[in-house]
């Protein structure tokens, strides 16, 4: 009866059967008790079918002693972990605005461990982690954390993920106020006070005007570019980051904003000046957008208005009423005021759906900027 080499073989001696194999390096020889050929078969039979679950045990141990060994020897250090992030292939391309949030939130997120590996996380970890970040930030900001701590994790650990189980929770939005033309001009009466003092003042003291007289979410006004602007025809053609398809809108420009922005093309001069309009706001938003945010909501602060209206039972924290983006609400009050169509409004600020979209694109530049100097 033949077999793979091991896994056993019949003989007789003295008219009784024995069987001869070979189990964890040693060979074993034994008599299988009977004196039929047929019965002795079934035997042997059967401790082949034991010797290989026992060789597939042992090869499994075997593996699993090595996958241990190779994660012991490619284990990946905390300090470490960002780093392997950048330089891993699989990783998405995302921007600088992107990584730098990215960055941030793992970097609070490692700063609070008491482990040096990678692997040592566990959802026990990342469960407490969470729990914390959720008392502390609304669910918008929870569930971005988590996102980008999702994605990390699963770059740097395609097998295992402890946040895996870890589910985004409900998210809600409170619209932000517009300004009054009081609030308005509070705000950049407090930029002409010599005592007032902010991070590249006079940028963004730009940056306000920007989005006063454009209707431009902080973004756009942040990262607006020269080539963006045509001051002899007195127009911005831009495409807002946030429009679906990223098509281009023309936006007129106000005497006031096209005062400040020859003069700070003048200054900053053609051949010397960067490709931002405002290069000092672009570098810090390209970097740290949120800082930028925090700063314009600074200033709104300093100008007497109230931004923050206490929290409900379903925020973590209090919420802020205004912000930069009530420009852009504004923007559209005063142009309804000044009685400037709505459909005019809405193809300088991007707004409307499709249908709405193809119904004003007949409107010219001449009809826009007749509806900005009403205002």
């Amino acid at each position: 009866m033949r077999a793979n080499k091991g896994q056993g073989h019949l003989f007789k001696r003295n008219c009784m059967y024995y069987v001869r194999y070979i189990e964890k390096g040693k060979r074993i020889c034994k008599s299988l008790q009977t004196k039929n050929r047929e019965e002795a078969e079934k035997k042997l039979n059967d401790i082949r079918t034991l010797l290989q679950v026992k060789t597939k045990e042992e090869l499994a141990f075997r593996i699993g002693e090595v996958k241990e060994l190779i994660r012991k020897t490619n284990r990946i250090e905390l300090s470490d972990s960002w780093e392997k992030y950048l330089k891993n292939p699989t990783r998405p391309n995302s921007g600088k605005a992107t990584l730098a949030f990215y960055r941030s939130y793992w970097s609070k997120f490692i700063n609070s461990l008491n482990v040096k590996y990678l692997d040592e996380i566990t959802e026990k970890i990342t469960h407490d982690y969470m729990g914390k970040v959720f008392a502390k930030v609304s669910g918008r900001t929870y569930n971005s954390t988590l996102q980008a701590l999702k994605l990390v994790f699963r770059i740097l650990s395609p097998d295992i993920n402890p946040f895996d189980k870890l589910k985004s929770k409900p998210s809600l939005s409170i619209s932000k106020k517009d300004f009054t033309e009081k609030q308005i001009k509070d705000i950049f009466d407090l930029f002409e006070e010599p005592d007032f003092d902010i991070m590249h003042k006079e940028e963004m003291h730009l940056l306000f005007m920007i989005g006063r007289w454009t209707g431009l979410r902080l973004k756009d006004c942040a990262l607006m570019k020269w080539q963006d602007i045509d001051l002899k025809r007195e127009l911005i053609q831009i495409k807002p980051y946030k429009t679906a398809g990223k098509k281009s809108i023309i936006i007129p420009i106000h005497k006031t904003l096209l005062s400040a922005l020859n003069t700070k093309s003048s200054i900053s001069g053609r051949k010397n000046r960067s490709e931002y309009v405002l290069p000092e706001v672009a570098n810090r938003y390209n970097y740290n957008p949120s800082g930028v945010n925090k700063d314009c909501m600074f200033v709104i602060s300093k100008a007497g208005i109230k931004s923050e209206i206490s929290s409900d039972a379903n925020r973590a924290r209090a919420v802020c009423e205004y912000g930069f983006h009530s420009f852009r609400h504004s923007f559209v009050s005063f142009c309804a005021k000044a009685g400037v169509p709505m459909a005019i409004v809405q193809t300088i600020v991007g707004h409307g759906s499709p249908a709405m979209t193809r119904h004003y694109t007949h409107i010219g530049t001449e009809t826009l900027r007749a509806a900005i100097r009403k205002l």
